[in-house]
């Protein structure tokens, strides 16, 4: 049951994804000449970190996370990976590595500061402490026997500040839904980190 509920929900953001970035690149002109993306450089690296759990659940979790982005339009296809544990008063529990594959809205500036919306599919792998300091290069790569695979979808939004062309700082809160029979499918998070925009800027 599952299984076949997150199949629908990567079909579902799947679809989604493919509309907004079909939208996106009929008239990205237009999308310039109002402002949504003038200026920007188009390859956006974000590194950073994030702090949350699974809501109602008495357990925090801690990642670290590198986010690549192409930002030729104003809707930008990227991919975030995070690395992260989680734990109690008693000690950590989990490992937890996890990938979005995605889209983030640009909307129109305001000063130094961009807001974003963000829609992605979402995949992530939750590992016992112990399995992962046995086979760490296993765990981390999917693979080790133990592990248990959760997709859905994540969403939601925030801001970017910069300080300049090149450097700048981000923050999001993010809810994650991960359908899995048995565990809480939904968990939150507030990230934050640095970011790089490299490559010449668009017209």
């Amino acid at each position: 049951m599952s299984h076949s509920v997150s199949q629908a929900a990567g079909r579902v953001v799947l679809t989604a994804l493919i509309a907004i970035l079909a939208v996106g690149t009929i008239a990205p002109s237009r999308a310039y000449g109002k402002g949504f993306a003038s200026g920007l450089r188009p390859l956006w690296v974000g590194i950073g970190g994030a702090g949350g759990g699974e809501l109602g659940q008495p357990i925090a979790a801690g990642y670290g996370s590198i986010t690549i982005g192409l930002r030729l339009i104003p809707i930008v296809p990227e991919v975030m990976i995070r690395e992260g544990v989680s734990g109690d008063g008693d000690g950590l529990r989990l490992h937890h590595g996890a990938i979005a594959l995605g889209a983030r809205l640009l909307l129109p500036p305001l000063g130094m500061v961009r807001p974003h919306l963000r829609l992605a599919f979402s995949h992530r792998h939750d590992a016992p402490i112990d399995l992962f300091k046995a086979q760490p290069f296993k765990v981390l790569f999917g693979t080790a026997e133990g592990i248990t695979h959760r997709s859905g979808v994540e969403t939601g939004g925030g801001l970017e500040v910069s300080f300049s062309k090149v450097v700048g700082l981000w923050a999001q809160g993010t809810l994650v839904i991960l359908p899995t029979e048995g565990e809480n499918p939904v968990s939150g998070l507030w990230e934050i980190g640095v970011s790089f925009s490299i490559g010449p800027p668009s017209p």
